[in-house]
C-alpha cells in the first residue's frame, strides 16, 4: 500500500468513526472541500446531485438530520483504497421520524485531507 493510500485509509476510518459516535453534524461539512461534488444515490428524499459544501448542507444534510430521530451508527463493511480513491461499504443504523431505509456506498475521492468528490 502507498503513502496516499494508507492516509487515505485512515482518513475515511477515521471519518466514519466520528460519523458514527457524533452523527452528521459539523466534522461531516469539515471533512468537505468547498467545492465538493457530492451524488447521492438512490430514491431517498435526499437523492441527488449536490455541487459545493454549502448546497450540500442546505439541500442533503439538513433535510437528512429532520429526519432523522437519533444519531446515526455507521456499520461499515468494506474500505477499498487505490490511490485517492475510496470506496466505502456501509450501512447506517437509526431511527427516523418518518419511514425510510437507508444503507449506501460512497465513491470517495480525496485532496489535501478534504473530500474533493462524492
Amino acid at each position: 500500500m502507498t503513502e496516499t493510500e494508507e492516509r487515505n485509509r485512515a482518513f475515511v476510518q477515521a471519518l466514519f468513526a466520528v460519523l458514527s459516535e457524533k452523527g452528521y453534524g459539523q466534522e461531516l461539512l469539515d471533512a468537505l472541500a468547498e467545492d465538493v461534488t457530492f451524488h447521492a444515490m438512490g430514491k431517498s428524499p435526499i437523492a441527488g446531485s449536490y455541487h459545493g459544501k454549502e448546497n450540500y448542507r442546505r439541500n442533503a444534510l439538513e433535510p437528512l438530520q429532520a429526519r432523522i430521530a437519533t444519531s446515526p451508527t455507521m456499520e461499515v463493511h468494506r474500505i477499498l483504497i487505490d490511490g485517492d480513491m475510496a470506496c466505502v461499504q456501509f450501512r447506517t443504523l437509526e431511527r427516523f421520524r418518518l419511514k425510510w431505509k437507508r444503507s449506501a456506498a460512497r465513491n470517495l475521492r480525496q485532496d489535501q485531507g478534504l473530500w474533493r468528490r462524492a
